[in-house]
């Protein structure tokens, strides 16, 4: 029996993995400002990573160690790897001055912005980018599969779209606190 791995990238996980990504990056195109213009950039997922151009001279906070990769460098690296980690790097650091840039998918938490609004420091969201369902001519067939890894809420809610519900009597894994949620039902972005 395999493993179905429902994210972008499986080559982290290990086994014998049947990769059917559900979801899809569309991105946006902002109009984006002067880069230069920011002190700082929070970098929250290995998409952004890989659709916005960091100025060599920017502060810059990953998520995690992925994410960190995907950009090919970071200042700080958020060992809790989901936005309240990287909030908790903020909180020990004086931003007086800063000017942070938040590139990310349209669909992220909030969490950070609130945070940042909250202490009154200047930033900017930019959404870079739109996550959708995934539309394949066929999909795996569940029966063959033991295990079903969800890389984020919307692999979650993107299985509901194609399979009409979670499946039951299968390991259902979750990379991340906010994705087992979705999992759980209790949130879907």
């Amino acid at each position: 029996m395999a493993t179905l791995y429902t994210g972008l990238d499986p080559k982290h996980y290990p086994g014998q993995v049947v990769h059917c990504p559900l979801i899809e990056i569309v991105p946006l195109f902002p109009n984006i400002i002067d880069l230069g213009l920011f002190t700082h950039f929070i970098v929250t997922s290995q998409t952004a990573a890989k659709l916005i151009q960091l100025p060599q001279n920017a502060f810059v906070i990953a998520v995690g160690r992925a994410t960190a990769d995907a950009i090919g460098r970071a200042d700080l690296i958020a060992k809790d790897e989901r936005q309240e980690g990287v909030i908790a790097i903020l909180e020990s650091m004086d931003l007086r001055g800063a000017n942070i840039c938040l590139p990310r998918s349209s669909r992220a938490r909030r969490l950070i912005d609130e945070y940042l609004s909250g202490r009154g420091v200047r930033y900017q969201v930019i959404d870079l980018y739109d996550v959708q369902t995934k539309v394949h001519k066929k999909y795996p067939d569940l029966s063959t599969i033991q295990k079903v890894v969800f890389t984020s809420p919307s692999t979650v809610r993107a299985f509901i779209e194609v399979y009409g519900a979670l499946p039951q009597g299968k390991e259902l894994i979750a990379i991340g606190p906010v994705t087992q949620k979705a999992i759980e039902g209790e949130c879907y972005e």
